[in-house]
């Protein structure tokens, strides 16, 4: 299912494929158990564990993804590693 989620993701303005409606259907597709899939869904199990993660992100000053930290430097975006790589380097020679 992750590899069809990644490979079929809309824009990201467009959310509309991420309830619980649209991914358990999705998951049915793909031959996942619906009731099961569903029940975990509506459970937000795992809420506490989200939530945490993104107060730790926002305290860290994550701004957006990806989010790199080398030596205490934040890197957002998909940099190519030509652009990472001085700061690796610098990084190394500290």
């Amino acid at each position: 299912m992750h590899n069809w989620l990644y490979d079929n993701q809309p824009s990201e303005s467009d959310t509309s494929m991420y309830t619980n409606e649209k991914m358990t259907q999705t998951a049915g597709t793909l031959g996942v158990n619906t009731s099961q899939f569903k029940s975990c869904m509506d459970s937000n199990k795992y809420q506490a564990n989200l939530d945490k993660d993104m107060s730790e992100g926002q305290s860290a000053g994550v701004s957006g993804t990806p989010t790199i930290f080398i030596n205490g430097r934040s890197i957002v975006g998909a940099e190519p590693y030509a652009s990472i790589k001085p700061v690796i380097e610098q990084a190394l020679g500290e």
